[in-house]
């Protein structure tokens, strides 16, 4: 991880990269904390996402800093450059400048849920040897650690019953995560101890909320997790063709989102074409960077045969459920 802590210390050039895009984030506010010892970032930091104009990012790179010793250029999305433009970054990162701090960030994960980054490539390998790679990632059997770390950081100890409630509701979504223990960590305000009182106090488990998360296990391949959510969501709401009509409406989303992601439309627009909040596409984007265009046609396609053979009450609601999980995970 990135272990900076002075400004002399700084790397020219940063490939941050994995299936956490919370730990990355996370590596790059520190950059920035260490990089305001040297002056104001606010004049002296530009972001990109790729694909872009490559020849904006070289001349934010050659810009010398206003007022600071330092400027940051941060490009996301770097593997969706060509690979003319990833020569022309090849060619900067072995002669970098020495005011400039560039990071260039991949998170996500492909089909074969490794990170989505080729290390073959001249840019990945200059980088190497020219700069500062690391990989962020959190394996599941860690989460609980991460968990506990997460309350210790803000002086609190969760118990475990509370360790494992919060790593089923949301084990693969750090910052959700961080968020919830931000919340209970301040409604647990004057005592050091948190238990299962305080987390039922915050925590609103909503249908729809548990059904994005029991996609998004599935889109993983977790099929384990995903039983254990489906039966939660079950013991918790009794109406059957709300579920159906909840897990029909998140995969449609993704089924939408999936075709202007793939095309490089910026958040933005995803959210007006959608219609949905900027904030929900930056979580959506977790799960269309996991899952393909096909999966997501067949998923759609037996939670149809699903629902019919609800409605024709050939099977029990809780099998044909489950059933749909098992083929969407195999399929």
């Amino acid at each position: 991880m990135v272990k900076t802590k002075t400004i002399e210390d700084l790397k020219r050039v940063y490939f941050l990269y994995g299936g956490e895009k919370y730990l990355v984030d996370e590596a790059i506010v520190r950059l920035k904390t260490i990089m305001e010892k040297g002056g104001d970032l606010t004049l002296n930091m530009e972001r990109f996402t790729a694909p872009c104009d490559v020849s904006d990012i070289l001349n934010a790179c050659f810009t010398p800093p206003f007022l600071s010793q330092k400027r940051l250029v941060m490009v996301e999305d770097i593997e969706r450059l060509s690979s003319g433009d990833r020569d022309r970054m090849v060619d900067y990162v072995e002669n970098p400048m020495h005011h400039t701090v560039l990071v260039l960030v991949q998170t996500g994960l492909n089909r074969s849920k490794k990170p989505n980054v080729d290390k073959r490539t001249k840019l990945f390998k200059r980088c190497d040897s020219h700069g500062y790679v690391f990989e962020y990632k959190i394996e599941q059997r860690n989460v609980k650690y991460w968990i506990k770390d997460e309350f210790l950081s803000r002086n609190k100890i969760p118990t475990d019953q509370v360790v494992q409630l919060l790593s089923q509701i949301g084990s693969t979504d750090l910052r959700r995560l961080s968020s919830e223990i931000e919340k209970i960590a301040l409604y647990a305000d004057g005592t050091k101890k948190v238990d299962m009182d305080h987390v039922k106090d915050v925590i609103s488990l909503s249908a729809e909320a548990e059904v994005f998360d029991l996609i998004e296990k599935v889109v993983v391949g977790d099929v384990d997790s995903s039983l254990d959510l489906l039966a939660a969501i079950l013991d918790e709401d009794d109406e059957i063709g709300k579920i159906f009509y909840l897990l029909e409406q998140q995969i449609t989303l993704l089924l939408k989102g999936k075709e202007y992601y793939d095309k490089g439309v910026p958040d933005k627009e995803i959210a007006g074409y959608l219609k949905i909040s900027p904030g929900r596409v930056y979580y959506l984007k977790a799960q269309l960077r996991s899952v393909s265009l096909d999966k997501l046609k067949r998923m759609l396609e037996l939670l149809a045969a699903s629902d019919l053979r609800r409605k024709q009450g050939l099977e029990g609601n809780r099998l044909i459920l489950e059933r749909f999980i098992v083929d969407s995970v195999a399929n």
